[in-house]
């Protein structure tokens, strides 16, 4: 599993050189929106080791509204500052875990105490996403990794599974998101040097069609 410092350091040289596309990219909607209110404290920040610690905790619902495009590039200041606990409030394992693992909750419901299901099992929203449970939705945003920073988030998860072993829940929800998702994505997801030749080969062909004689 690593200690804290050997995970940040394999955390830091895994998300190396990551750097915004631009600030459009951060949110899920088209360009041309301004920034939603969640994430625009993060306008015009280039590289993740510029995101402070204060930062992300003076803004605790960025995390959730970030597109996957911001979600991968802030990622990893989220997770060092909390492995060196300084987040307050905000949690990123639950973001790396969540949709893996199902349990049920007891909710008051008109007056009568109602047992929900939430987790890998439960509908998104039937009426927006149709048949789409949490699992297939928190397994379409955490593709965006390519395989060095899914073997940075596992290291990450197996330290805080180590830190947090008194919590029996938090060592359950860590294990199935290692065995149904992160561990095959640390052996099997695109590298970093696939992503890097891919946008090289889309360039030239576009520059091909630009500038065809």
């Amino acid at each position: 599993m690593g200690n804290k410092e050997d995970v940040i350091a394999k955390i830091r040289q895994a998300f190396r050189g990551n750097e915004s596309p631009g600030d459009p990219y951060l949110q899920p909607y088209p360009a041309g929106y301004d920034l939603s209110d969640e994430i625009k404290a993060f306008k015009g920040i280039l590289r993740w080791e510029d995101a402070s610690s204060s930062l992300l905790d003076e803004n605790p619902d960025a995390i959730s509204f970030f597109s996957e495009t911001g979600f991968r590039l802030f990622l990893p200041a989220y997770l060092i500052a909390d492995l060196n606990n300084e987040l307050t409030c905000v949690e990123p394992q639950f973001h790396l875990v969540y949709g893996f693992s199902d349990r049920f909750v007891t909710l008051p419901i008109a007056g009568v105490d109602t047992e929900k299901l939430i987790g890998k099992s439960e509908f998104v929203n039937p009426i927006q996403y149709g048949a789409m449970t949490w699992f297939d939705r928190f397994r379409f945003r955490l593709s965006v990794f390519p395989r060095e920073e899914a073997q940075a988030i596992v290291a990450y998860l197996e330290c805080k599974k180590s830190l947090d072993d008194s919590y029996a829940l938090v060592v359950e929800e860590i294990d199935a998101a290692l065995d149904l998702f992160w561990h095959d994505r640390a052996q099997n997801a695109p590298l970093k040097s696939n992503l890097k030749s891919h946008i090289e080969q889309q360039q030239s062909y576009v520059n091909g069609l630009l500038y065809k004689k």
